[in-house]
């Protein structure tokens, strides 16, 4: 397996976060998916368990494929934080500006964006790490290798993002609204 975006053959796989990264420009190249199940070489016992597989079948009608459930359940922390919080809205705009960034999940790439807030608010670099770790069941080594390889766009987009948030910030004294809707 080699990664689409920079051809590089050095690949990380995570099990602990759940993704194959590339070592060399951090990017996700793959999402691992576990259930834990240990099939048996009992024939009897793999149909049992491989039904389960395809996909959930709802009351209601229609069904959806398990890697889709399992996405949406990961996403739905990130678009919490993206809906509660205004200034990661526009910190998401700038790392969705960068076609490397982009190339990353919806969760690393809210990460970041959520990195970029706490480095505009003056925080160290390992503690907004930390920070944007926590919130998003992140590994704070993804954020570090992924500002590692891409020092310079991070650097310019740390300086736009703490423009954007005094800009935010002096929009919402003059409407005397709190930042997070």
């Amino acid at each position: 397996m080699i990664c689409r975006f920079c051809g590089s053959d050095n690949l990380i796989w995570d099990h602990g976060v759940g993704y194959v990264v590339c070592a060399s420009c951090g990017s996700v190249v793959e999402e691992l998916l576990d259930d834990g199940v240990r099939f048996s070489s009992s024939p009897a016992l793999k149909p049992r368990f491989s039904a389960g597989f395809h996909s959930f079948r709802f009351k209601g009608g229609g069904s959806v494929d398990r890697f889709s459930l399992i996405t949406s359940l990961i996403n739905s922390r990130a678009l919490n934080i993206l809906s509660s919080y205004p200034v990661v809205r526009f910190a998401l705009e700038l790392v969705d500006s960068n076609p490397v960034l982009k190339a990353r999940t919806l969760r690393g790439r809210v990460a970041l964006a959520l990195y970029l807030v706490y480095r505009a608010l003056g925080y160290s670099k390992s503690r907004s790490r930390v920070l944007a770790s926590r919130a998003l069941r992140v590994s704070p080594k993804t954020i570090e290798r992924v500002e590692r390889w891409n020092k310079s766009v991070l650097g310019v987009l740390e300086v736009k993002a703490k423009d954007m948030l005094i800009s935010t910030v002096r929009e919402r004294r003059q409407a005397k609204a709190p930042l997070i809707s």
